[in-house]
């Protein structure tokens, strides 16, 4: 009888440790023993069919095919700056003349400005793209909160998809201790209904 008590005491104990280390992630009904309504969220289910997400990948393509052509463009420019130097041209011009210093310091002017360019540029690519992750995200992440407000959800879980066809241990020890859950039941996925709701939102926030 004092070992069932004290068995129960025990229980009791650690029941209320684990509510207390739960924080804020127990609802008051949960505390007084009502079950937690959970649904789950597959991010990257979710953000690769995104309408907004879609039309990023296109500004960031357009970005990136306009900055590979004024990279060309600039490379043809200094080649053809190259050529008065080469030896073996038949425009060349002979080392240590005015004109041959003049053009060896258009060429090095040119090679500055491109390589400036391209960092410049390179930088500003990444700002954007992280701009708009954290945009996305951003998104996902309030329409979560409504959706769960509106349905009652107490908790949303992250989930993906395993890949078992990853092609280092690294890899899928990453995956592993990545994943937040092992097995959830369809009924509780809440991505269509957020893959529906946020791409209406953003159609009507952005008419065609």
């Amino acid at each position: 009888m004092y070992r069932t008590r004290t068995k129960s005491k025990v229980i009791a104990i650690l029941m209320s440790a684990m509510a207390l280390c739960a924080g804020g992630l127990m609802s008051p009904a949960a505390a007084k023993g009502a079950s937690i309504k959970l649904a789950v969220v597959d991010l990257g289910k979710l953000t690769s069919q995104l309408t907004e997400q879609s039309a990023d990948q296109q500004i960031m393509q357009s970005r990136l095919t306009q900055f590979k052509q004024e990279v060309n463009t600039r490379k043809k420019a200094i080649q053809k700056l190259e050529e008065p130097l080469n030896p073996q041209s038949v425009i060349a011009l002979k080392p240590g003349t005015p004109e041959f210093n003049a053009q060896r310091n258009k060429l090095l002017k040119a090679s500055l400005k491109l390589q400036v360019f391209e960092k410049f540029t390179q930088d500003r690519l990444e700002i954007k793209q992280r701009m708009l992750t954290a945009d996305i995200y951003r998104d996902v992440n309030a329409a979560v909160a409504q959706y769960a407000k509106a349905h009652g959800i107490d908790m949303v879980l992250v989930t993906h998809k395993f890949d078992y066809n990853v092609t280092s241990t690294r890899a899928l020890m990453l995956q592993i201790a990545n994943r937040a859950v092992l097995y959830h039941d369809g009924a509780v996925d809440i991505t269509p209904a957020l893959v529906r709701i946020m791409n209406q939102a953003y159609q009507k926030a952005n008419p065609q």
